[in-house]
C-alpha cells in the first residue's frame, strides 16, 4: 500500500479531533444524571442554565441534562430554590421505584418535553404553603383557619375604569377598620410574592359560599400602608398570556365596564345597555356577573340578547335588583366577588412547561404522591394523554390548581386506579389549548379500579373545550362507586365537544352519587351538550342548579337517559342561552326520574326544542321504562315546540305556570298514540295571562291510548283566548269513557273546559269553581286554598319544586323556585339555616380567627357497590 502524504493526511486528522470535540461537547451538554443510594437536598437550577450539582453522579448537572432518581436515592428542593430545565432537546426527570422526589414551595419546576415521571413504588412529594393570616410570617403545609381571611371591598377595574375590559381586579382594606386587623392587614400584604403567590376564594360553612368559592387566581400586585391596603388578582384565570384558548379567548374573560341604556327600578331583571358588543357571536355573558354603582352585590346573568341598539341581559335572580339605577350609571361584568368573602392566598410549588405545546410536558405520577398547594400550567400531555396523571397512589391531594392544561381530546387530570377511598380536595382546572382543532379538553376523568369507593370534594373547572367531569371504568363487573360533593363548573368554550357537567355515561355499571352542584352555562353547543349522561349503573345527583341551558336538555333524548335507577332530586333548572340556528341536539329538561324540582325563564325557539318531558324512552335492552316526574314545576318557560309529550309515564304534584308554545300551535301536554301506562295524578296548569300558541293543555285523543290512561285530580285554570280549543282535549266520549278515571278533574276561569260532547263521558264528573282556588298567586302560591272546594275533593297539586337554598342556590346568590306550604320539618331547617347564617355573619364581623373550620368536612362514606346490573351506555364524545 502506498503512503498517503502529510499534507493530506492533516486536514483529514483535524476533521476528526474537530467531530470529536463536538461529541465531547454535546455530550457535556447533553448528559445522563443520575443517584442511587443517597439523600441530598438539591438546590436546583437559575435561569442561567447553571445547576447545583449536590449528589448527582455521571454527570455535571445543567439544565439541559436527564435526571434519574434510582431505587435508595432520595432528593428534596427545599423552599424558594427552583428547578429551572430550560431544555432544547427531549429530557425529563425520572423517579425509580424505591426513589423518592420532594419540593417544597414557593418555587417552581420547569420540565422539558417529556415532562416528569415517577413510576410505581416511587414517592413524589410536592407541597407548597398557606400563608397565614393570624401570624403573617408563617406559611403553614396544610389548609386551616388561620389562614383564611375576609376579602376588603371589591374595585371591579384597578385603575377604576375598565372601558375596553380590565384584567385586573382590586381587593382594598378600608382605613376605618380597627388598626389591630390593618396593621395584620399590612404584614400580611408585605409577605405575598407578587407573580408568584396565588389567591383563591374559599367556604368556611356548607351554608355560607361566596359566589366565587373555589375560584383561584394569580396575584399581580400588592398595595402597602396608609390608604393603599390593596391585593389586585389576574380575573382571566391564566398565568401565561401567551395562553389563549380558542373556544373562550382571555379577551372575553376580562371585567367589561357597560352603561344602563335605561333607568331600572327595584325588582327589576331585564338590563340594557348602551354598549353592541356584549354578545358576540356564540360568546356571550351568560354564567357571569353584573354589578351597578358601587354596590358590592353582583347577579347572576341568565340569558342575554343581542340587539342593534344595545345588548341586554336577564337576571337569574327572580327578585331582580335591590335598588335602582339611573341610565347611564356603570356596571361591570365579572365573577361575582363582593366585600367580606373567605379567601386564602398559598405559595405553590408551580409546575411549568418549557416548551407550553400540545403533546409537550407532562406530570405523571404513579406511586405514592402527594400534591398540595400545587399549581400545574401550560403542561401538554403526550399525544391523547392527560396533562396530569396520578395513579396507583396512595394519594395524597388538596388545593391544586391545574391552569391552561394544553392536552389535546383528553383529560386536565386523570386519576386512575388508585387505592380504594382515595380523594381528591379541591381541584381547579381552568382553560385549555389555543389552536381550534386542539381545544377540547376535560376538566378531570377518574378510570377507577374495582369495588373501590371514591371521593371528589370540591371540583372547580371554566372554559372547558369538553366534558367538566368525565367517569371511565371497564369491565362487566362492578366497579365499585364514585361520591362528589361541591362541583362547579364555569361558562364552556364553543363550540365545544358534548360538554356535560357530569359524563357518567360509560359502558360500566358504576354507583354514583353528587350532591350539590352548579353549572352556570358550563355545556357546549356542538348537538350532545346535555348536562348529564347518566351512570349505567344506580346513581343520584341531587341539589343540582343548572343557570343557562344551552341545546341538550338535562339529559339527551337518546339511549342513555333510560337507566331507571338513575335519579335526579332537588334541582333547579334556571334562563336559557340557545342557539335557535342549531337545530341538532336536544333532550328533556328533566331526567326519566326526577323528583322535587323546578324549570324557570327557559327560552328554547327552535322547532324540535328541549322538552319539559319526552315520551317514549328507547328501549336498549333494559325494558320498557317509565318516565317518573313528581314535586316539579315549570314556570315561565317558552318552546318553539311540544313541551311535554308522554308515552309511559306517571306524573304527580306538577305545576304548569304560564307555559308558552311560541312556534306552531298545539297543546301542552300530550299522550302519545302508542301510549302505555299513563298516569297524570293532581297536576295544575295555570296561566296568569292569556297562554301563547296554545291550543289545548292536556290532550290525548287517541282511542287506543285512552284505555292505559289514568286520570286522577288535574286542575286547569287561564286557558283563555282565540287560539284555545279547550283546557281538556279528549277528542271522544269513546276515549274519555275508556281512561281511568280517579278524583276528579276541576276547572277554574277557562275558555271552555271540554267539548260539551265529551264532557258527559268523564268517568268521575269534573268540579267547576266560582272563584280563584289558589293561595296566592302573586307570591306562587299556587297550591289550592284550604277553604276552596277543589281542595275538597283532591284536585291539583300539592307541595312542589325545591323546598329550601341549598349550596348552589346559595352560591348563585337565588332562591329556589317552591309552591305549597313548607312542612314543620323543612321550616326548622329554614329556621336552622337562618340562625346559623347570622350566627357566622356576628363571626365575621369580630375578625377573621372567629371563622369556623374550612369547608372540606365529610359526609358519610360513599355509596356502596352497584346494585342491579343494568345494559351499559355508549360514552357520549
Amino acid at each position: 500500500m502506498r503512503r498517503r502524504s502529510w499534507w493530506v493526511v492533516a486536514p483529514l486528522l483535524a476533521l476528526a479531533w474537530l467531530a470529536s470535540s463536538a461529541i465531547a461537547e454535546r455530550a457535556r451538554a447533553d448528559e445522563f444524571c443520575r443517584c442511587e443510594s443517597a439523600s441530598f437536598r438539591w438546590r436546583g437550577c437559575a435561569e442561567s442554565g447553571s445547576c447545583d450539582a449536590a449528589g448527582w453522579t455521571s454527570c455535571t448537572p445543567t439544565a439541559d441534562d436527564d435526571y434519574e432518581i434510582r431505587a435508595g436515592c432520595h432528593v428534596s428542593v427545599s423552599a424558594r430554590d427552583d428547578v429551572l430545565l430550560a431544555i432544547p432537546p427531549p429530557r425529563r426527570i425520572a423517579v425509580r421505584a424505591g426513589g423518592s422526589f420532594a419540593m417544597q414551595g414557593p418555587g417552581e419546576l420547569r420540565v422539558g418535553p417529556l415532562g416528569f415521571a415517577a413510576d410505581a413504588g416511587s414517592v413524589v412529594r410536592l407541597t407548597g404553603c398557606f400563608r397565614s393570616f393570624a401570624d403573617p410570617a408563617q406559611c403553614a403545609p396544610e389548609l386551616s383557619p388561620d389562614a383564611l381571611f375576609a376579602a376588603g371591598r371589591i374595585v371591579p377595574c384597578r385603575d377604576g375604569s375598565c372601558d375596553q375590559g380590565a384584567d385586573v381586579v382590586r381587593m382594598q382594606w378600608s382605613a376605618a377598620a380597627s388598626p389591630a386587623l390593618l396593621a395584620r392587614v399590612d404584614a400580611y400584604l408585605a409577605g405575598i410574592r407578587v407573580a408568584r403567590d396565588v389567591l383563591c376564594f374559599w367556604q368556611e360553612r356548607d351554608d355560607f359560599p361566596g359566589a366565587d368559592s373555589g375560584y383561584c387566581y394569580k396575584i399581580r400586585g400588592v398595595g402597602l400602608g396608609p390608604g393603599a391596603r390593596t391585593l389586585d388578582f389576574d380575573v382571566r384565570q391564566v398565568w401565561s398570556t401567551a395562553s389563549d384558548q380558542a373556544g373562550y379567548p382571555l379577551a372575553r374573560r376580562t371585567v367589561r365596564e357597560l352603561t344602563l341604556a335605561q333607568p331600572v327600578g327595584p325588582g327589576a331583571r331585564v338590563l340594557r345597555f348602551a354598549e353592541t358588543d356584549l354578545v358576540v357571536g356564540r360568546i356571550d355573558p351568560v354564567g357571569r356577573w353584573i354589578r351597578c354603582g358601587q354596590s358590592q352585590r353582583a347577579y347572576l346573568v341568565a340569558a342575554a340578547s343581542d340587539f342593534p341598539d344595545g345588548d341586554g341581559v336577564l337576571l337569574a335572580d327572580a327578585r331582580g335588583v335591590a335598588q335602582a339605577y339611573g341610565g347611564g350609571a356603570r356596571c361591570h361584568l365579572d365573577w361575582g366577588w363582593s366585600e367580606g368573602d373567605r379567601a386564602f392566598v398559598m405559595a405553590p410549588v408551580h409546575v411549568t412547561s418549557h416548551t407550553r405545546r400540545v403533546g409537550e410536558g407532562v406530570l405523571r405520577l404513579e406511586g405514592d404522591t402527594t400534591l398540595r398547594a400545587v399549581v400545574v400550567d401550560g403542561l401538554g400531555g403526550s399525544g391523547r394523554e392527560p396533562a396530569v396523571q396520578v395513579r396507583n397512589g396512595p394519594l395524597d391531594f388538596a388545593h391544586v390548581w391545574v391552569v391552561d392544561p394544553l392536552a389535546q381530546d383528553h383529560a386536565a387530570l386523570q386519576a386512575d386506579d388508585l387505592p380504594c377511598g382515595s380523594r381528591i380536595r379541591h381541584l381547579v382546572v381552568t382553560g385549555g389549548p389555543a389552536s381550534p382543532e386542539h381545544d377540547k379538553n376535560y376538566g378531570m376523568l377518574w378510570t377507577g379500579g374495582p369495588h373501590c369507593s371514591y371521593r371528589v370534594e370540591h371540583l372547580y373547572t371554566r372554559f372547558m373545550g369538553d366534558d367538566n367531569f368525565v367517569l371511565e371504568s371497564t369491565g362487566a363487573d362492578p366497579v365499585g362507586a364514585i361520591d362528589l360533593r361541591w362541583v362547579q363548573a364555569g361558562p364552556g368554550a364553543r363550540p365545544g365537544d358534548s360538554g356535560q357537567l357530569f359524563d357518567f355515561g360509560t359502558p360500566n355499571p358504576t354507583a354514583v352519587s353528587s350532591a350539590d352542584a352548579l353549572c352556570t352555562a358550563c355545556t357546549s353547543d356542538d348537538g350532545r351538550g346535555s348536562l348529564i349522561a347518566p351512570s349505567a349503573g344506580p346513581g343520584e345527583v341531587s341539589d343540582l342548579l343548572w343557570v343557562g341551558t344551552r341545546i341538550g336538555g338535562i339529559v339527551a333524548s337518546g339511549d342513555d337517559a333510560n337507566n331507571p335507577d338513575f335519579a335526579l332530586r332537588r334541582f333547579g333548572v334556571i334562563g336559557s342561552n340557545v342557539d335557535a340556528n342549531n337545530p341538532v341536539g336536544w333532550g328533556s329538561l328533566t331526567g326519566l326520574v326526577s323528583d322535587s324540582f323546578y324549570v324557570r325563564d327557559v327560552v328554547d325557539p327552535r322547532a324540535n326544542p328541549s322538552r319539559l318531558c319526552v315520551g317514549r324512552p328507547l328501549d336498549v335492552g333494559l325494558g320498557p321504562q317509565t318516565r317518573s316526574l313528581s314535586r316539579g314545576v315549570f314556570l315561565d318557560v317558552a318552546l318553539g315546540g311540544l313541551p311535554c309529550e308522554v308515552s309511559r309515564a306517571q306524573l304527580s304534584d306538577l305545576y304548569f305556570l304560564d307555559v308558552a308554545r311560541i312556534g306552531e300551535a298545539g297543546p301542552l301536554l300530550l299522550v302519545r298514540p302508542w301510549a302505555s301506562d299513563v298516569v297524570l295524578r293532581t297536576l295544575t296548569l295555570a296561566f296568569r295571562r292569556s297562554p301563547v300558541g296554545l291550543t289545548s293543555g292536556v290532550s290525548a285523543p287517541y282511542a287506543d291510548a285512552a284505555p292505559t290512561l289514568r286520570i286522577d285530580g288535574p286542575l286547569l285554570t287561564g286557558l283563555r283566548g282565540d287560539a284555545v280549543e279547550s283546557a281538556m282535549n279528549l277528542e271522544t266520549p269513546s276515549n274519555a269513557a275508556q281512561a281511568h278515571w280517579e278524583r276528579p278533574t276541576c276547572f277554574f276561569d277557562n275558555e271552555r273546559d271540554e267539548s260539551p260532547a265529551v264532557l258527559p263521558a268523564y268517568g268521575v264528573a269534573p268540579v267547576v269553581a266560582a272563584a280563584s282556588p289558589f293561595v296566592d298567586p302573586d307570591a306562587l302560591r299556587f297550591d289550592v286554598a284550604p277553604a276552596s272546594p277543589l281542595r275538597a275533593v283532591g284536585c291539583g297539586a300539592g307541595r312542589a319544586g325545591v323546598p329550601r337554598a341549598n349550596w348552589a342556590h346559595r352560591k348563585a346568590k337565588l332562591e329556589p323556585v317552591y309552591v305549597g306550604s313548607a312542612s314543620p320539618l323543612e321550616r326548622r331547617a329554614e329556621l336552622g339555616a337562618a340562625l346559623a347564617a347570622v350566627a357566622l355573619l356576628r363571626a365575621l364581623s369580630r375578625g377573621s380567627r372567629a371563622a369556623s373550620p374550612r369547608g372540606t368536612g365529610c359526609r358519610a362514606g360513599g355509596r356502596g357497590g352497584a346494585r342491579t346490573l343494568r345494559a351499559p351506555t355508549a360514552r357520549r364524545d
